[in-house]
């Protein structure tokens, strides 16, 4: 085999010190994007964070969650708002929460109709609609880019935990359907983004060691396979040119 080999690199000309520098430079290059990626998830998180932390973003959830609690406390006004609901309570709260979004979007929509355009844009960034537009639109995208792994799980969730994702359940997703179906009567399609957030949501494994060492696994099995797929092109032409002489 060895006695082949040499045959076959003296044949084209090819040095032991050429396949070894050409190697290692089809190694550096890989390690190159890789670098480049992590620098480009790096940034793409730390945009998300800003933007998750930015003080509009604060008010919105904010206003969000009084809404939310506001009208529970309308259905149930004495009980505890923590308790948790049954399906039943839980889909006559969703109705209720769409009944009463629907009704301040359409009071707002009223009293904005008449004014003038940049008193118009004042109005509209204080209204429910624009906060769950806001909101909403930031659990799109971060659902996006939690399902094409720009953004890894172990990365997004370390900075979302299960109570922060709470109100895509609770609060988003129900107003957005009901939403949907009003402004598209009689259609049967739902947008796929609704079911990203659903699983965006539903993914997060909670928190403790079991979590911690589940994804030291995955990693590693991660990492074992993108280097097979990053040289098994490489060595199996190499191995081929060998075999087939």
């Amino acid at each position: 085999m060895i006695t082949a080999l040499n045959d076959l690199l003296a044949d084209h000309g090819i040095s032991y010190l050429a396949i070894f520098v050409a190697f290692f430079g089809f190694h550096y290059a890989s390690k190159s994007n890789v670098t480049a990626e992590k620098t480009q998830t790096h940034q793409i998180l730390t945009n998300m964070i800003n933007r998750y932390r930015s003080e509009v973003m604060l008010l919105a959830i904010r206003k969000l969650w009084k809404f939310y609690n506001d009208t529970k406390n309308e259905l149930w006004p004495d009980e505890d708002l923590n308790r948790k609901l049954s399906a039943i309570e839980t889909k006559r709260l969703e109705t209720k929460l769409w009944q009463n979004y629907d009704y301040f979007r359409k009071i707002d929509e009223r009293k904005t109709e008449n004014l003038t355009v940049e008193k118009q844009l004042a109005r509209e960034k204080t209204t429910l609609h624009h906060y769950r537009r806001l909101v909403g639109g930031f659990y799109e995208l971060l659902a996006g880019l939690y399902k094409e792994k720009v953004i890894r799980d172990k990365k997004l969730f370390r900075y979302w935990n299960k109570e922060t994702l709470a109100i895509i359940p609770k609060i988003i997703l129900p107003i957005e359907r009901l939403l949907f179906e009003d402004l598209h009567p009689g259609t049967n399609e739902v947008p796929q983004i609704y079911t990203l957030m659903e699983d965006l949501h539903d993914d997060h494994p909670g928190e403790g060691i079991d979590w911690f060492w589940k994804h030291k696994c995955k990693r590693w099995f991660q990492k074992k396979i993108k280097w097979f797929q990053n040289y098994s092109p490489w060595l199996i032409s190499f191995v081929k040119k060998i075999l087939l002489r």
